[in-house]
């Protein structure tokens, strides 16, 4: 399927890897250009629209256009519609519906609007879609290390994140967890700060070093992160709050523990037993639901 994705910033985690990724704007985010386009939008979507970026341009070979939630402006898909009658457009929340991020309400199909989170789908009224990963990343399992890794923004997961340091310690793991503080942050979370975001090379980097990583979600909700689809295709075990895991099918139970969102509910016997127990590898039908190229034709199925 020859498919043009629009996202904020076609340069961050994995994009770059996937082809006919496009910026919304003319100049990257931060660019001179980009502001001049933020000042020209206030007069409108129509006047703003010319700072634009080249997913508008000589696209009549695709048969979809996928406009993420971090990026998207008012009136994109109209434009595409008229320039490329007959396409699929669609609006894809890949994050969760928050007072920030509510382009779904800006959208004028609610019919072509996808979410990740059920609970969202459920509220707002939209049509359920998964997460995904490029299969260019697949990792084989790398031994045993008995090393557990989170890094991500706080969001208001930094003070449960340094309560399991603890009781992940005891049960024998070495811990490193990474946050980046937010408007969420308080001054007393200052311990493991970043002070800027990691590369995707990065981080990658990091989760080598570890055979489990941490998955912490916010209040409500049910959409699966990204860490889950890193945990699958780069063959690590996963410990997280979210029981939508759970019911993953085909997820090796013996690569998962749930916990709850109290560290004193945690059963440090548990977590020894979960960390002996050996990696099973993945089911490559799990891995083939989650690519990339089966999230592309889950759109077309979704008529």
């Amino acid at each position: 399927m020859n498919a043009v994705l629009v996202y904020e910033k076609p340069k961050a985690l994995f994009f770059p890897l996937l082809k006919n990724v496009y910026s919304p704007f003319a100049g990257p985010v931060g660019s001179p250009k980009y502001y001049f386009y933020r000042a020209v939008n206030t007069v409108g979507a129509q006047a703003g629209s010319f700072y634009w970026g080249e997913w508008k341009d000589g696209k009549k070979d695709a048969d979809l256009f996928v406009l993420f939630d971090y990026g998207y402006q008012r009136g994109m898909e109209t434009l595409l519609h008229k320039k490329y009658p007959g396409k699929k457009v669609v609006l894809f929340c890949w994050n969760k519906i928050d007072e920030t991020h509510q382009s779904y309400r800006k959208f004028s199909d609610p019919n072509t609007i996808y979410s990740t989170d059920q609970n969202d789908c459920r509220e707002y009224g939209l049509r359920f879609q998964t997460i995904f990963y490029p299969t260019e990343l697949i990792h084989p399992y790398g031994g045993e290390k008995k090393h557990i890794l989170f890094v991500g923004a706080d969001k208001g997961r930094a003070a449960l994140i340094r309560q399991l340091e603890k009781p992940l310690q005891n049960a024998g793991l070495t811990s490193e967890f990474l946050i980046l503080p937010d408007k969420t942050s308080v001054s007393s979370d200052g311990a493991n700060r970043l002070s800027k975001p990691l590369s995707y090379k990065e981080y990658l980097k990091r989760t080598d070093q570890a055979d489990i990583l941490l998955d912490i979600v916010q209040p409500h909700q049910t959409g699966l992160t990204l860490r889950v689809m890193e945990a699958v295709f780069r063959s690590k075990k996963l410990i997280t709050n979210n029981p939508v895991v759970k019911s993953i099918e085909g997820f090796p139970k013996e690569d998962l523990l749930f916990i709850q969102d109290d560290p004193r509910a945690i059963d440090e016997r548990a977590v020894v037993s979960f960390v002996n127990e050996p990696f099973v590898p993945y089911p490559k039908e799990l891995i083939e639901y989650y690519s990339y190229e089966a999230w592309l034709s889950r759109f077309q199925e979704n008529e």
